[in-house]
């Protein structure tokens, strides 16, 4: 069995964190372990979501579950290549923080409702 990939988290002003990420074209196993790493990691962080380029790759991938809790997989969430399709509803302020901006928090307003296009890490919609 191979062993088990880990992540650190990656911190601004670290340039990839400001780059366009590129699109996933291979869905194999080694995406899967890395999905998998995130997942860790993001746990481990306390966070609820977690973005390929907060680990150092420059790849559309994001993991989430929205309870921030590793014993409700059922939340686990995993968008390859999203990309919002639509915006909608009133936008609300909300306080937001991120794993690489450890400590610093601020009111972000975003619509209430949004509709994604996604595949898994099996590629499928």
């Amino acid at each position: 069995m191979p062993e088990a990939l880990e992540f650190d988290l990656t911190l601004f002003p670290t340039p990839v964190l400001r780059k366009v990420a590129d699109p996933i074209t291979s869905f194999d196993e080694e995406l899967a372990q890395h999905v998998e790493a995130m997942f860790a990691l993001m746990f481990k962080s306390h966070g609820v979501g977690l973005a390929a380029p907060q680990v150092g790759r420059k790849e559309r991938i994001l993991v989430l579950n929205r309870e921030g809790d590793p014993e409700k997989p059922e939340f686990n969430r995993v968008l390859i290549n999203p990309k919002i399709t639509e915006r909608r509803g009133d936008k609300v302020l909300y306080e937001e923080g991120c794993l690489s901006f450890p400590g610093i928090y601020a009111e972000v307003e975003r619509p209430t409702q949004c509709t994604l296009a996604a595949v898994d890490v099996k590629g499928d919609a």
